[in-house]
């Protein structure tokens, strides 16, 4: 006799006030992701998160706030990373430095 197929477990659809709860707990988690500070992350909490936003139909939400984090994360990288090392090279110009001065005599 062949084993019966089990129905798979039904999950139970977030509410609104749920999911942004979701979203927040997920959003804090991705933060550490995208800063390298992954140490005290459980890989099942953030699938559990993620997962319970797409099953109860959060998924826009899900896309739009992931979309927000990586472009913020990116903005981030290149102000700190990009901008500091041309505007360090800028500093340390005497002739950049005595135009800047003469602009603010003026």
């Amino acid at each position: 006799m062949a084993p019966k197929i089990k129905r798979p477990k039904s999950v139970k659809t977030l509410s609104d006030i749920e999911a942004a709860d979701a979203w927040a707990k997920f959003s804090v988690m991705l933060r550490k992701v995208l800063n390298h500070d992954v140490s005290f992350l459980s890989f099942e909490e953030c699938y559990r998160r993620g997962y319970q936003l797409v099953v109860s139909k959060q998924g826009r939400m899900l896309y739009d706030g992931v979309s927000d984090l990586i472009v913020e994360s990116l903005n981030r990288l290149s102000e700190d990373i990009i901008s500091s090392t041309f505007r360090s090279g800028l500093e340390k110009d005497p002739v950049q430095r005595g135009q800047e001065e003469e602009r603010l005599l003026v």
